[in-house]
């Protein structure tokens, strides 16, 4: 069929407009034009650059043939826009935000814990380091004036042969101590304050006759090692000395276990502490609760050395007068070593100046007693098993932390200070694992020191400058001992 032909000249101008305009590449329109532009409208009715149409004059411009005036302005195009825009806005998905601050929160969650975990040495296993362990038991040992706990013993001697015992523990924090059988008449005790060490004990007469009440005592004791001091029972030793055993390894773990209902720690070690150095392994049970132990035992090749168990721990603000000095009965034996208990200023009475004390110790130990001494007492050995030139102005300083003690010690060297030998050994011995050590701070900056430990790892430092012989001994590890050394003032 022929094209049609316009008829006009209006006609064609209009198809060639109309060719025109369908050459032309129009992008097609999005979904979101209309309430865009309804959006800019309205941002420009609020702002407009041109007068706006007033409302009242449209309302005059309506004819009454319409039928009835509106209730209200009619709706501009601006307004219809606006509202389509409205209509059409799309429905905001809130599931991937939501699962992305989730994940956020999660992951918040997992570095704030490993975090805590990183810095308390515990993880999910529930275990916790040595070093934790041991720093837990000494806040909750110390934390009273005085501790009271019943304690129940199993031994197996050497020979085969079993015991078992019943005991009250007192402890207090200066370092005063006093145990007593509950199955049997029996005390022992010690005075840190005056240096006091006494025994009693009750033997039943045979064949109806009446018990014999026996006591013995030592008076004039030092502050600890290298000098004369008390001789804690067994089992108050092995718990004075459960922190160090903890420290000297601190990266080892405490696994979560239980006593019962009781959730409790326990660290396991193996140590030289048999006869000869013979291997023993040892279990440290403490409470998760409060921190304090309940159990600690010992075995050599599989079989058990002692078991100690904790219970019942009381804390208590006072304590009868006789509870650690008890009366001796009449005739009792008192062995006197010579020590004077005093104060730190009054050292100077023995002619050496101001006393000697560290400037850092571990964390929460106290001074807790100052003995002096002028000369030895009548028949006293000299330090090293006798092999020491004799004892001259002696100061002997201890520091507390629950049952655990520091001691520090001073004394002059004499005219020839190559004499000295290793105080803590015995005559002509050195204490085993001995090195030599140089002080980096302090009065005895530069020093040389010799520096050991015990099978339970507490440290025994000792060295000799300026005329004085020094010694940093007790419930430390090696570390710790050369930090105390190197802070003397």
């Amino acid at each position: 069929m022929p094209s049609r032909r316009p008829s006009s000249a209006r006609d064609e101008a209009q198809a060639r407009r109309r060719r025109i305009l369908a050459s032309v590449d129009v992008p097609s329109r999005s979904d979101a034009f209309w309430p865009d532009l309804g959006r800019r409208l309205l941002a420009e009715r609020e702002r407009p650059a041109a007068p706006t149409i007033d409302p009242a004059a449209r309302l005059a411009r309506v004819h009454p043939s319409e039928g009835r005036l509106p209730t209200r302005p009619p709706s501009t195009p601006v307004e219809t826009l606006a509202d389509r825009a409205e209509q059409q806005r799309p429905r905001r998905r809130w599931g991937k935000p939501l699962a992305l601050a989730a994940a956020v929160l999660v992951v918040l969650g997992l570095v704030a814990a490993a975090v805590t975990i990183g810095l308390s040495g515990r993880t999910p296993d529930g275990s916790v380091s040595d070093a934790e362990l041991a720093d837990t038991m000494a806040t909750a040992l110390s934390a009273s004036r005085f501790l009271r706990v019943d304690v129940r013993v199993d031994e197996v001697g050497t020979d085969g042969s079993r015991s078992r015992t019943e005991n009250r523990l007192t402890i207090a924090d200066d370092g005063s101590w006093s145990t007593g059988r509950t199955d049997a008449i029996e005390q022992a005790s010690y005075a840190a304050g005056f240096g006091l060490s006494r025994h009693v004990a009750a033997l039943a007469g045979r064949d109806g006759a009446p018990a014999t009440v026996l006591g013995s005592g030592q008076e004039g004791l030092s502050a600890g090692g290298p000098d004369p001091s008390a001789d804690a029972p067994g089992f108050l030793a092995d718990l004075q000395s459960a922190g160090t055993i903890l420290r000297s390894r601190a990266s080892a773990r405490a696994g979560a276990t239980r006593r019962g209902a009781m959730r409790t720690w326990t660290a396991r070690r193996s140590l030289g502490t048999g006869p000869d150095g013979a291997t023993e392994a040892w279990e440290i049970e403490v409470r998760r609760s409060d921190g304090l132990p309940v159990r600690i035992e010992r075995h050599r090749g599989g079989a058990l050395v002692r078991r100690i168990r904790f219970s019942g721990w009381t804390p208590a603000s006072d304590l009868p007068d006789d509870t650690f000095v008890p009366a001796l009965p009449a005739g009792a034996q008192v062995e006197r070593f010579g020590f004077l208990a005093t104060d730190l200023p009054a050292v100077v009475v023995l002619g050496r100046g101001q006393a000697v004390t560290p400037a850092a110790l571990p964390e929460g130990f106290e001074l807790s007693s100052v003995f002096v001494r002028g000369e030895p007492a009548a028949g006293a050995r000299s330090t090293g098993g006798g092999a020491n030139p004799p004892d001259r102005a002696v100061q002997s300083i201890a520091y507390q932390r629950g049952p655990e003690r520091i001691t520090v010690t001073t004394r002059e060297a004499g005219d020839d200070p190559k004499a000295w030998q290793d105080p803590f050994a015995a005559a002509g011995a050195t204490s085993p694992g001995t090195t030599t050590r140089t002080l980096g701070d302090g009065r005895f900056n530069q020093a040389r020191v010799q520096v050991s430990a015990d099978p339970r790892g507490r440290a025994r430092l000792w060295g000799v400058a300026d005329g004085v012989v020094f010694t940093v001994a007790g419930d430390l590890t090696v570390a710790e001992a050369l930090r105390v050394a190197s802070s003397l003032r």
